[in-house]
């Protein structure tokens, strides 16, 4: 076997994670998930080895495109985007990025907390 791109294997918990902040931050009707695994490969799987996380699709697929799971891939040479979806992506990164170090911090708040008075 010869060594190539690792598997992006998305953490469980993580998933959900990141399903809350998407409804959240772009209404509940915002997330779904996609009908079956994607093959393709990706360094991002290289990142989960060291934390946990998941992959995002953000979907930018232009309105005159009638099912975002036909239109062309993001790495084809045929590729549309919706640039109104950038803002989208950046409220999305936020979100999550502010939500996680917030959780973060209240564990390690609820620790120092506990290591002080016990």
């Amino acid at each position: 076997m010869t060594p190539g791109y690792a598997v992006v294997s998305n953490d469980g918990p993580f998933v959900e994670f990141a399903q809350g902040v998407v409804q959240r931050v772009m209404g509940s009707d915002a997330y779904f998930e996609l009908p079956s695994p994607i093959m393709g490969a990706e360094d991002f799987g290289y990142f989960l080895r060291e934390a946990p996380g998941c992959m995002v699709f953000l979907g930018a697929c232009p309105a005159d495109i009638a099912n975002s799971l036909e239109a062309p891939s993001c790495h084809s040479n045929v590729m549309r985007i919706d640039e109104a979806a950038l803002a989208h992506g950046i409220a999305l990164h936020v979100g999550i990025a502010t939500e996680y170090l917030a959780a973060a911090s209240a564990t390690t708040d609820d620790v120092t907390t506990t290591t002080r008075e016990g």
